[in-house]
C-alpha cells in the first residue's frame, strides 16, 4: 500500500510586489477625511462637523438649497502611479433627523458628482465661499429608488484620474441636477458615527517599479492549512484598527479574486472559500488602508 505524506510549509511574506510583471499593482480602502456641507438657509456658516452630506432643495421656515464637498487622502499613491480604476461607495444617513431622506417628492432628485477644482478648507468653507468644480467628467446618477439607499461602487475612475493629472486634490462635490424643491439626496459624512458608513472610495493604482518593500512594522500574519482544500484560514494582527481586504492571484499574476472584505479590527480571523481554485500555487494579497502584503499558498 502506497502511503502519501504531507509536508507543512511554513509561510513567509514576499518582500517584493505580488505583480510578476514590471509593474507593481496596489488597492487602496480610504474613508473620507474631511467633508462640508454647504447650504444658502445659512450662507456663511461652516458647517465641517455635520454628520451628513446633502444635495437638496427644500425648505425650513424659508426655501434653501444644499450642496456638499468632501475628500480623500491620497498621499499613499506613490508620485509614479497611474490610476486604473476607482470605485466609490456612500450611505444613505438614517440617524441624523433628516425625515425626507432621498425623495423626488416634487421630481427627479438626480444628482451631480463633480471634480473640485479649486482649494478649500474644512474649517472655514461655507456657502458664500464654495469652491468652483469641473464638469468635464462630471457623474449623473439617476432619481433614488429608496429612502436612504446605498450606492456602492459608483465608477469615479475619470474624476480620480483628472485629479491625479491636475496635481491637486481638491475632491469631489455633489449636488441636484435640479435645484428647485422638493427634492433631496442625504448621505453619511465624513463625521458620521458609524465609520464602516463613512465614504469609502477603492483605487487600483499601478507603480513602474516593483522595489523590495520595507518589512518593518508589518501585521503579524497566519494561514492555514497549508496546502488549503476548501479553505484557507487567515489570521492577521496589525497595530491599528482598520479594515482588512484580500485578493488572489495566480503564478501569473492574474487576480482572480478582487478586493473582498475579510475583517475589521486589529486582530482578524477570516476565512477564504478556495474551492473554486485548480490545485496550484497561488498568492494571497492582504490590504490594510496603504499597508500591503503578499503570501504564498498553495491549493490541493
Amino acid at each position: 500500500m502506497k502511503t502519501t505524506t504531507k509536508i507543512a510549509l511554513f509561510i513567509v511574506p514576499l518582500l517584493c510586489s505580488i505583480s510578476l510583471l514590471s509593474n507593481a499593482q496596489v488597492t487602496l480602502h480610504l474613508r473620507a477625511n474631511e467633508s462640508d456641507y454647504l447650504d444658502n438657509y445659512s450662507p456663511s456658516q461652516n458647517q465641517s462637523s455635520a454628520m451628513e452630506m446633502d444635495a437638496i432643495a427644500w425648505t425650513a421656515g424659508n426655501s434653501f438649497v444644499s450642496r456638499s464637498v468632501f475628500s480623500f487622502d491620497l498621499s499613499k499613491i506613490p508620485a509614479n502611479s497611474t490610476i486604473n480604476s476607482a470605485y466609490l461607495s456612500l450611505w444613505g444617513d438614517t440617524n441624523t433627523g433628516n425625515k425626507e431622506g432621498d425623495s423626488p417628492l416634487s421630481g427627479s432628485n438626480a444628482w451631480y458628482i463633480q471634480r473640485v477644482n479649486a482649494a478649500w478648507n474644512v474649517n472655514t468653507v461655507n456657502w458664500n465661499t464654495q469652491p468652483t468644480t469641473d464638469t468635464t467628467h462630471e457623474i449623473l446618477m439617476p432619481q433614488s429608488v429608496s429612502i436612504y439607499q446605498i450606492y456602492n461602487g459608483i465608477n469615479v475612475t475619470k474624476l480620480m484620474q483628472d485629479i491625479e493629472k491636475s496635481g491637486n486634490n481638491y475632491g469631489l462635490l455633489i449636488r441636484l441636477q435640479t435645484e428647485v424643491q422638493f427634492r433631496s439626496m442625504v448621505f453619511c459624512s465624513s463625521q458620521y458615527p458609524d465609520t464602516a458608513e463613512r465614504p469609502l472610495l477603492v483605487i487600483n493604482y499601478t507603480t513602474s517599479t516593483a522595489g523590495i518593500e520595507d518589512i518593518a512594522n508589518k501585521p503579524v500574519v497566519t494561514l492555514y492549512p497549508n496546502p488549503a482544500a476548501n479553505n484557507l484560514t487567515i489570521n492577521y494582527s496589525a497595530q491599528n484598527s482598520g479594515e482588512v481586504y484580500y485578493s488572489i492571484y495566480n503564478l501569473m499574476g492574474k487576480q482572480l479574486v478582487n478586493n473582498t472584505l475579510l475583517g475589521r479590527g486589529t486582530n482578524i480571523m477570516g476565512t477564504v472559500n478556495t474551492g473554486n481554485l485548480a490545485s496550484g500555487m497561488y498568492f494571497v494579497q492582504l490590504i490594510d488602508g496603504g499597508n500591503v502584503t503578499n503570501y504564498k499558498f498553495i491549493k490541493e
